[in-house]
């Protein structure tokens, strides 16, 4: 007969109370609940997200944006509500790293590990400070209930090993009368599932566009600049 870890493991527990006595039942069970069923409710986790296709990715995103609060009015607890759920997002959704790697392009190898890391933490506080939901972008442009819609087109795999594709949907605006192409290109990651790298509105890259103003600051001023702008930006913003 065959038994996999977790089993030899239940049975070992078994044997240990039989043996024992009743006395060891609530360390059995305490082990189970701190050791083996995290493991395995992560690894079903992680079956889960291996099994969920690149489209799904996008809409597991959309739905989060649906608890999204927008409104003139907001309360000190919304605008914390809508802090954490867009940091949440662009910790679980987005690779803020590898968009760095490819907007930094030649510049990136060149930089030690600790600039890397710290060109990560300035780009995921810039991205939660000016960062625009298309929720808030629909409420600034619209009053009606129905702000936007969106439309799910597919996706298709970039590179023969489908580790990354490229997803595609449409945003209607009935209030303005516009459909605006909004494609995300998403990699496998390591855990499982999919994250976003680059966003590409009506052609426009979000990564194409760092990776000109990047190399344009570098290529003059070095590098030692774009940090000290991005870290002022930031500055700004929070002052505001």
């Amino acid at each position: 007969m065959r038994c996999n870890k977790n089993s030899v493991l239940t049975m070992a527990l078994a044997v240990a109370v039989v043996l024992l006595g009743g006395s060891v039942t609530t360390w059995a069970i305490s082990v189970w609940e701190k050791s083996v069923a995290p493991r395995l409710q992560s690894e079903a986790a992680r079956k889960v997200k291996l099994a969920q296709t690149p489209t799904e990715a996008i809409k597991e995103l959309d739905r989060q944006l649906d608890d999204y609060r927008t409104g003139d009015h907001l309360s000190a607890d919304d605008v914390e509500h809508n802090r954490l759920l867009k940091r949440k997002i662009l910790g679980g959704t987005f690779d803020i790293r590898e968009l760095c790697r490819i907007s930094l392009g030649s510049h990136w190898p060149e930089r030690t590990a600790l600039e890397q890391d710290h060109l990560v933490s300035l780009m995921t506080s810039l991205l939660e400070e000016k960062a625009v939901t298309s929720k808030e972008q629909g409420q600034q442009r619209s009053k009606s209930k129905e702000v936007y819609s969106v439309r799910y087109m597919g996706d298709t795999a970039l590179g023969t090993d489908k580790q990354r594709a490229q997803v595609k949907t449409t945003v209607h605006v009935p209030s303005r009368n516009i459909t605006i192409e909004l494609f995300y290109k998403v990699r496998r990651a390591p855990s499982g599932g999919w994250k976003i790298y680059d966003v590409i509105v009506d052609g426009s890259s979000l990564v194409e566009n760092y990776a000109y103003q990047f190399d344009t600051i570098i290529t003059k001023d070095g590098y030692p600049e774009l940090v000290h702008r991005m870290e002022k930006k930031l500055d700004e913003m929070h002052k505001k």
